[in-house]
């Protein structure tokens, strides 16, 4: 996997269920994976600088961002990443919903409830 990849991919794990992220935090959480190749990405590890760079090429770029508690940042609003995501990340779900299953004929697996899954997989 290419490092902008990976980079891309970490970040939807980082994001978790948060909308906007104060680039600050991005940083630790991407940091902050014992596997992820961040802390020792350069000199400095990954930085605001470089994540800006790396995350322009999927057209995701940083802004001004004011928070519940009304305190403003720079950083990331989800939504910027979702058609990245969707593009160019292959997990589990993107790949079921884009490829149809042995099986299911014309349906596809987004298509099915979690109990037409169930019936289908007993048969």
């Amino acid at each position: 996997m290419s490092t902008r990849l990976r980079l891309l991919t970490d970040c939807r794990t980082a994001f978790g269920a948060d909308l906007p992220l104060p680039t600050a935090v991005l940083l630790d959480r991407l940091k902050a994976d014992p596997e992820a190749p961040w802390p020792d990405y350069g000199p400095n590890g990954l930085t605001a600088m470089k994540l800006g760079t790396i995350l322009r090429v999927y057209e995701i770029r940083s802004g001004n961002i004011r928070f519940l508690d009304g305190t403003q940042a720079k950083g990331y609003q989800r939504a910027d990443f979702t058609d990245a995501w969707a593009r160019y990340s292959r997990t589990p779900r993107t790949l079921a919903e884009k490829h149809i299953i042995q099986g299911l004929g014309a349906r596809k697996l987004r298509d099915m409830s979690a109990e037409d899954v169930d019936k289908w997989l007993a048969e």
